[in-house]
């Protein structure tokens, strides 16, 4: 029993709720106590001892002993700090007083916490995957001419999947094809105005060769894109 007692305490004051009302407003107060006592060249867990102690003319006591020499404007900053800190300590013994309540209610916020940062990260991702994807458009105009490409669903997946969930070989693959993809696309390109190039070539000696008429020239347009088309569906072919 007090094992779980002492768990669930430990768990509520790991919780944000209770870092919020409690840990980091009682930390910063006793960071302000210590400066004081160091520059009075006091204890500061006697300073600490005094500000806490719960009988007022006790407190006062002690307090006043230990800053006889302290200036008016130290002594006037520990009593704001001993009247801040009292509602801490009650917040702090209300949530010790009904601990099961306490950590329900804190497992709820935990909870709601990390749904809300669970959505904006997709949101975030979605947004990347939507301004990468525009880019990679951008600059691969060819993907658009290989069929079956849908680069909406690319961008969809890439959207919704958080990268820490993945496989460490998913992980490392999708890191080496990131840095493949940029020479890749380059090379593609490049392959591409050199076939682009060849079949023009190819289009002006069919249109030199004796009896091409007029009908050879007003196919080469087709056939340049007839060829292009074949170019990209073999280099589809060849990434898989």
């Amino acid at each position: 029993k007090d094992y779980e007692h002492m768990a669930l305490m430990s768990d509520v004051e790991k919780s944000s709720a209770f870092q919020t009302m409690v840990t980091e407003p009682l930390t910063e107060l006793v960071a302000q106590s210590d400066e004081i006592a160091a520059r009075n060249e006091i204890d500061p867990d006697a300073l600490i001892e005094a500000i806490t102690t719960e009988d007022v003319s006790a407190r006062k006591e002690a307090i006043s002993e230990l800053l006889s020499s302290a200036d008016d404007e130290d002594r006037y900053q520990i009593y704001s700090i001993t009247e801040k800190i009292k509602p801490i300590f009650e917040r702090r013994n209300a949530i010790y007083e009904n601990i099961e309540a306490a950590a329900a209610e804190a497992e709820e916020i935990e909870a709601a916490n990390t749904k809300r940062e669970a959505a904006e990260a997709l949101r975030n991702r979605q947004k990347a995957a939507k301004a990468v994807g525009e880019r990679i458009s951008e600059r691969m105009p060819f993907l658009e001419e290989i069929e079956g490409l849908d680069m909406d669903s690319f961008i969809g997946e890439a959207g919704s999947t958080d990268p820490s969930s993945l496989d460490p070989v998913k992980a490392t693959y999708n890191s080496i094809g990131a840095k493949l993809m940029p020479r890749l696309a380059a090379e593609v390109l490049r392959l591409q105005r050199e076939n682009e190039n060849l079949t023009g070539q190819l289009a002006e000696y069919e249109d030199t060769e004796p009896g091409a008429g007029g009908g050879g020239a007003a196919s080469s347009p087709s056939k340049s894109r007839d060829s292009t088309a074949d170019f990209l569906a073999a280099v589809s072919s060849q990434l898989g």
